[in-house]
């Protein structure tokens, strides 16, 4: 096969970089099973013609709407839920903020933004399943929300959710996990993965930031990564 491409024309020369943008009125959310087409063609418009016939070479079809995701971990003790778990969406383009939320009886009961080092975990399993759906293989996240309610003897259901809206609302994208039933607590198989000091402190720092905005009413960073207020996140983090 290898013999065949050398010795096929120009192929030392045959690679291709190029982007496309698309009309603004187009919208993405409606576009599947789209296919690229690479045209060799003798004419200026690239079409063909009786005396200028072209080569076309197609590419697999593609799906931009595609939206996957799993909770793969989910433990709720009292008013606390942890969550573990992976979300890729050709439709988070643009979507830089990601939120945890929590519902109870379908209605929204609290929220938790997903900081720095807690979204875009590395999950080449994901990747090699789903190559074709934009960060798959930065896709895992894992956060925890810290809630007024206590979670006894109900239902909860989990989203997370890709948006343009630092507030968590906005343009966006979901995932939905399954209805957990909860009684004195719950929790999937498996464990959090939070084996590392930075992922413990980070757990900690955001438990600390969430009940102070809780009881305090005010805005509580905690992302230790961002250092320019007044180095608030990483006294935080000394605290946890």
């Amino acid at each position: 096969m290898l013999k065949f491409i050398l010795q096929s024309f120009n192929s030392e020369n045959s690679g291709f970089n190029t982007t496309i943008n698309l009309p603004k009125e187009i919208d993405l959310s409606q576009l599947k099973d789209v296919q690229i087409l690479l045209r060799f063609s003798a004419a200026d418009d690239g079409n063909p013609t009786a005396t200028l016939p072209v080569t076309d070479q197609w590419s697999n079809k593609y799906d931009l709407t595609a939206n996957q995701g799993s909770f793969d971990y989910v433990k709720v003790n009292g008013n606390t839920v942890e969550v573990q778990g992976w979300h890729a969406s050709n439709l988070s383009y643009g979507k830089p903020y990601q939120y945890i939320i929590v519902l109870q009886n379908g209605r929204e009961i609290g929220r938790s933004i997903v900081m720095g080092s807690e979204g875009n975990l590395v999950r080449l399993d994901v990747e090699r399943v789903f190559p074709g759906i934009l960060n798959s293989g930065q896709s895992g996240f894992q956060s925890s929300v810290v809630l007024n309610t206590n979670l006894r003897n109900t239902a909860i259901q989990l989203i997370h959710r890709f948006t343009d809206d630092p507030v968590g609302n906005g343009n966006y994208i979901d995932i939905n996990s399954p209805v957990y039933v909860v009684k004195d607590s719950y929790q999937t198989s498996g464990s959090f993965n939070s084996d590392s000091m930075r992922a413990k402190r980070d757990l900690t720092a955001q438990r600390i930031a969430q009940k102070l905005m809780q009881q305090q009413g005010i805005s509580v960073l905690y992302d230790w990564t961002n250092q320019n207020n007044n180095y608030q996140e990483l006294t935080i983090h000394d605290i946890a």
